[in-house]
């Protein structure tokens, strides 16, 4: 694990040094990335402690509560901690520059919490299942711990929405502008981990709405609109996902203005394309909430990242409707645990075919025919597998997932045969080969 925690130091240097230079060059999407992605490796590399320094730090570079100069403030002295490398105290450094913005990450609804008595129960289920004699009541069992154990991953998404509408509110009226709020649609209980993640891409869709699309009160008057605007906000539930549509009945999407910037810059993607396109912006300044030029897009990663999807829909002069799609559940998937080289890695339970053994060397072989290599079996586990930051991603992996504490990577054997080593992270070290 050393040579593992010598690339993530040399990884955070190179991502301080780049907010640095986000600073001095005016680039604030480089900054907001570069935070981001701290928080993913920072996590994907067993320091969970210091990925959730950095989701706070996310949230107050990206609330409309705190001043820019203070985020330029803060986003320096940030830059010039990471920079130095030092793993160590950086999570000490990190919550000292931060501590005196962090009250309205406080403020958000708590997601992660299990009862005590949700844990005694789980625990006298499986308890009765082991001590069991009759089968059909082992299973019944089983699946009533199942149901329960999934039931305690969920969260109402509405209490989370009402939270961020209350701040949406308080951004409307430091502009002047008149909105309604509507949340209609049943609630509906979401995985807590997806619930989290949405509260970025909804903040942002919301402060879009309000900056981009409701208009002042005067100009809806004179258009004939009511001079209050109306933002709503529609929960929907399928058999395996949830869809949440964000409309407004604002002045809707400027579509020549969207093309012909899309010209500008090369592209010749529609226009409700390239609003979600990495750096795109039609704003000459991009110091307000939204319109920094990596807002849409950090959206669409985020929401596509969780297995879901988000598209836009406008009429020009009526309305801008936003529609998520997102799984109700994180999916689970059964791998075949291994190392090879004091390296972690999984492979798919079901493109699994047999495990062998060539004088003293272990391999496994998959249904396609290619052979690979291991030292150690560890077990077939039960794991959430995750998207690996852009930074690291590589043809021959899926994801990964944290293992008592470790990355382990998901490896993609049709990938793996056409490279000659397994790359571990950003290449400086390597793992086994494949045989095929």
């Amino acid at each position: 694990m050393e040579g593992l925690k010598k690339i993530f130091r040399n990884e955070i240097i190179e991502r301080g040094k780049n907010i640095l230079y986000g600073l001095d060059h005016g680039k604030w999407d480089t900054i907001l990335r570069e935070v981001h992605t701290l928080k993913g490796t920072s996590r994907m590399m067993g320091f969970t402690q210091m990925g959730d320094v950095f989701q706070k730090i996310e949230n107050i570079l990206k609330s409309e509560n705190v001043p820019l100069e203070e985020k330029r403030r803060i986003a320096r002295k940030i830059g010039e901690v990471v920079s130095t490398g030092d793993i160590d105290n950086l999570v000490h450094s990190l919550t000292g520059i931060i501590s005196k913005e962090d009250g309205e990450s406080k403020s958000m609804p708590r997601t992660t919490s299990v009862s005590i008595d949700d844990i005694i129960r789980i625990n006298n289920l499986f308890t009765q299942i082991l001590y069991s004699n009759d089968i059909e009541e082992a299973r019944k069992l089983a699946r009533e711990g199942l149901l329960h154990s999934t039931s305690i991953l969920l969260y109402p998404i509405k209490p989370v929405i009402k939270n961020i509408v209350k701040r949406a509110k308080k951004h409307a009226e430091k502009l002047g502008k008149k909105v309604e709020f509507i949340i209609s649609g049943r609630d509906i209980n979401v995985d807590r981990r997806i619930t989290e993640e949405l509260i970025g891409p909804i903040t942002h869709i919301l402060n879009n709405s309000i900056d981009h699309g409701i208009e002042m009160p005067e100009e809806r008057q004179n258009l004939g609109k009511k001079e209050t605007g109306t933002i709503e906000i529609t929960l929907t539930r399928s058999e395996h996902s949830v869809e949440i549509e964000i409309t407004d009945d604002g002045a809707g999407l400027d579509l020549e203005k969207i093309r012909t910037r899309g010209k500008e810059m090369g592209l010749s993607l529609p226009p409700e394309e390239l609003i979600f396109y990495d750096g795109f912006t039609i704003k000459e300044e991009r110091d307000t909430i939204s319109g920094m030029g990596v807002g849409l897009s950090s959206v669409r990663s985020t929401i596509r990242k969780m297995g879901g999807n988000v598209k836009v829909e406008s009429q020009p002069g009526r309305f801008t409707k936003f529609k998520i799609i997102v799984p109700l559940m994180l999916a689970t998937s059964r791998v075949f645990l291994f190392s090879l080289d004091n390296n972690l890695y999984a492979l798919h339970e079901n493109i699994m075919k047999r495990v062998f053994r060539e004088d003293k060397n272990f391999f496994m072989e998959t249904k396609d025919g290619i052979t690979i290599p291991f030292d150690r079996f560890l077990g077939i586990k039960e794991v959430v597998i995750q998207n690996l930051p852009e930074v690291m991603e590589h043809p021959a992996y899926q994801g990964y997932f944290v293992y008592e504490g470790n990355p382990c990577l998901v490896i993609e054997p049709v990938d793996f045969s056409m490279v000659q080593e397994v790359t571990v992270l950003t290449k400086p070290k390597t793992g086994g080969k494949i045989k095929t």
